[in-house]
This record gives C-alpha cells, structure tokens and sequence, in this order.
C-alpha cells in the first residue's frame, strides 16, 4: 500500500469532520438567532404589560383624587351647614367610598384583563427562548456523534487495509505475493532445491535464479 492511501484517508476524515462541525455552527447561528428574536419579542410584551399597568395606575390615581376633593366638599358643605355630624353628610360620604371603592375594583379587574394577554406572550417567547437552548445543545451532540462514527469508521477502514499491522484483505497489499515468492525462493534454496542457486552476493544479500 503507497503512502498516497494513508494521507487520502486522512483528508478525507479532516473534510468530514470540519463538514460536521460547519454544520454543527451553522445550525447554532439560526438558531440563536431566533431565540434572540425571542427574546426581543419577550421584552417586547412585557413593555406593553407595563404601559398598560401605568395607564391604569394614572386612572387609579385620578379615582383616588377625586374621592379626596369629594370628601373635603362635603366635610365643607355639612361645616357650613351646620351638619357634620347628622346623618345626611354621613350617609353622603359613604355613598361616594362605596362608589369609589367599586370603581377601584373595576379599574384593577381592566388592568388585569388587560396585561393578562401581554404577560401570557411574554412567558410563551421566554420558554421558546430555553427551547432554542435545548435545540443547541442537541445540535452539538449530533455534530460530537458525527465526529465519533467518523474516527470509528476511518480506524476501521485503516484497520481493514492494514494501516496497524494487522487485518486487511487480500487484495489490500498487493505486494504480498511478492513478498511470499521471495520467501519461496530462500526455502527453498536452503533445501537445495533444484533450479535454485544463487548468482551473486551483494552486502551480504545473496540474489536467486
């Protein structure tokens, strides 16, 4: 076997797995991508959940100034009167607190209804913010199982073209016929075989015929 097999092979390996890890990057760019959309549409939500808090807080504040400039015009009007402490201006101020107290709750119960949609959004693009974390994290594990089943195939591959001395088939090293008939020839010129003798010797390498 040349010696152009090994660096094919080896080649060949290094594309594969610089193949699975542009893959591996490219998948974690999209989607890091959309989970930072995500997470911007999650910020998103939670202004307009705020905006809306504070709208209502400004009606909430509107309430409570006028139950206080309610209050100081019939503490007034019954002091004028004369009649601060009869039932009338009582039964007066109560009757504003009740209406007061009833449009608070109705101002709470609207802010509610009204965040509640924003708040859901928000929650929903949060958990597709960690579903993009997890799709991640799967992405790398597929690329770090590419890399093994390719450094499993290309060690079996060597194995069986006996790159480590051992396996291979028979029609992998194409030069152990070669290899064998020499072996042949030295057999059997140690046995004194006919037809085998040697012819020249060469450093201490003796050449058969």
């Amino acid at each position: 076997m040349g010696a152009a097999m090994p660096i094919l092979m080896g080649i060949q390996t290094i594309g594969k797995l610089a193949g699975a890890n542009a893959d591996y990057h490219r998948t974690k760019e999209m989607l890091k991508a959309q989970q930072q959309a995500a997470e911007q549409n999650a910020k998103i939500e939670g202004i307009k959940a705020s905006q809306v808090a504070e709208n209502f807080a400004a009606k909430q504040k509107q309430a409570d100034d006028q139950m206080r400039l309610v209050r100081g015009q019939i503490a007034a009007a019954a002091g004028a009167s004369g009649l601060a402490n009869t039932g009338s201006a009582t039964d007066a101020l109560t009757a504003t607190e009740e209406a007061y107290l009833e449009d608070s709750k109705n101002i709470l119960r609207n802010q509610r209804n009204a965040t509640w949609g924003y708040m859901v959004n928000q929650a929903n693009y949060l958990n597709e913010s960690k579903n993009y974390d997890a799709m991640i994290a799967q992405a790398k594990r597929q690329r770090n199982m590419s890399y093994f089943n390719t450094l499993i195939g290309a060690a079996s591959q060597a194995y069986d073209m006996g790159m480590f001395g051992k396996g291979g088939s028979k029609t992998s090293n194409n030069d152990d016929w070669y290899k064998q008939g020499f072996a042949d020839m030295k057999n059997r010129y140690a046995n004194n075989t006919p037809g085998y003798k040697p012819i020249a010797t060469t450093s201490g390498f003796k050449t058969y015929f």
